[in-house]
């Protein structure tokens, strides 16, 4: 089919034209908002990441301070499990703690929930307290980390 009139073929061209212009713009368009989304999710993500490592970080450090404090009453150093347990377990439901584990120098656990008394030589927090680290200190995983249930 061929197109004999002028004003046809210059219709059609501009059309081709306009056409090939959007096109282009519109394929620029895209890419730059593309990678410009990309730009502040990974912003936005890392800004997360940075508040939610500070409030892991004050929360472990809350723990080790209410522990500290725990321990260095006179009741809790007089290592008499009779005196020691009914303070533990009322410092535990104060703090919303399940459990709280009290491992002595020779490696005997003892725990506010259960009367059985197990050994813990061969756990790496006791290995740690032993060899001066006065931090040594295990917080199992808690699912209310940040809502509290």
């Amino acid at each position: 089919m061929k197109i004999k009139k002028v004003s046809t073929k210059i219709v059609l061209q501009v059309s081709l034209i306009i056409l090939f212009t959007c096109s282009l713009l519109s394929a620029t368009s895209y890419y730059l908002s593309q990678k410009s989304m990309n730009k502040s999710i990974e912003s936005s993500m890392n800004s997360r990441i940075d508040d939610l490592s500070y409030a892991i970080s004050n929360y472990i450090s809350n723990n080790i301070q209410i522990v500290q404090n725990i321990s260095v009453s006179p009741q809790i150093q007089s290592i008499d499990w009779n005196i020691q347990k009914p303070i533990l377990t009322e410092e535990s439901k104060k703090w919303g703690v399940k459990e709280c584990n009290v491992i002595y120098v020779d490696g005997t656990v003892r725990s506010t929930i259960k009367d059985a008394v197990s050994s813990g030589k061969d756990l790496e927090y006791y290995k740690d307290a032993l060899s001066g680290n006065s931090n040594a200190l295990k917080i199992k995983e808690r699912s209310n980390l940040i809502q509290n249930k």
